[in-house]
């Protein structure tokens, strides 16, 4: 029986699921000058507004690692993608400083679960020597997301207003869960997608942990080794430099020429 391909559908709903996540977190950027003009915002309450979305992305990063191991994948993302596009068609209907601030802290919550989520599917849906390149697909969602949708985003502001982005941009969302609950199940042999020969070529190509000899260790025992500092500042750099980029660049570029 010739196997199928279905593993390669579900890391393509990955990449999807990651563009969405970044377009998301992209407009506020492009839409800040707007939101500025149209609230009567300072500099100093936008750049709050804008970080607001890490504190809570921030702090669930390890809650919802858990949450994907009891509740599994398929419920993970489709109450994650549901709960963070509801937070950014919100954020179009926000008058004040403390309820844009609400909705971005939400948001943050609603979007933290999309990492932890796609490592678990590639581990479940992909065998070890596919992983690298399965990864590497839907990592590229986060520059497609910010890079090549951002003119998008400045077309619906410029044509429909601010408001208008957040809701069309919010949207797109809910279409991509009815791919994901149609093709997606948490494990290949659940899916219909993927057909016998595909299950056991995916199960012949993991890993066996249970053979090995493993060591239970606090992610603090990490800090003492020198790569892991160097690891963590160069993730440090990247984010920074992407984030400074996504959210304040725009808006300084756009004032700039006011």
């Amino acid at each position: 029986m010739k196997k199928t391909n279905g593993r390669w559908i579900i890391v393509i709903l990955l990449f999807f699921a990651t563009t969405i996540n970044y377009m998301d977190r992209a407009i506020i950027g492009v839409a800040g000058p707007s939101m500025m003009e149209d609230l009567s915002l300072s500099a100093v309450e936008f750049g709050i507004l804008g970080s607001a979305f890490f504190w809570s992305y921030a702090l669930m990063q390890v809650p919802v690692g858990v949450i994907v191991d009891k509740l599994g994948a398929r419920l993970t993302y489709a109450v994650a993608i549901v709960w963070w596009s509801l937070c950014t068609i919100f954020i179009a209907f926000g008058r004040s400083i403390g309820t844009l601030i609400g909705f971005r802290i939400l948001m943050g919550i609603g979007e933290a679960p999309a990492f932890p989520t796609n490592t678990r599917v590639i581990s479940d849906w992909l065998p070890t020597r596919e992983r690298g390149i399965a990864n590497g697909i839907f990592n590229s969602g986060t520059a497609i997301g910010i890079g090549l949708t951002t003119p998008l985003i400045a077309w619906v502001i410029e044509n429909w207003g601010w408001k208008a982005s957040f809701i069309g941009i919010g949207s797109i969302g809910f279409i991509w869960l009815l791919f994901w609950l149609h093709y997606f199940r948490n494990h290949p042999h659940q899916s219909a997608i993927a057909n016998e020969a595909e299950v056991e070529y995916i199960e012949a190509g993991k890993i066996d942990t249970n053979q090995k000899t493993t060591k239970m260790a606090s992610p603090f025992q990490f800090l003492k080794y020198k790569s892991a500092w160097g690891l963590l500042f160069g993730l440090f750099a990247h984010n920074y430099l992407t984030y400074l980029m996504m959210t304040w660049l725009p808006t300084y570029l756009e004032l700039k020429e006011k």
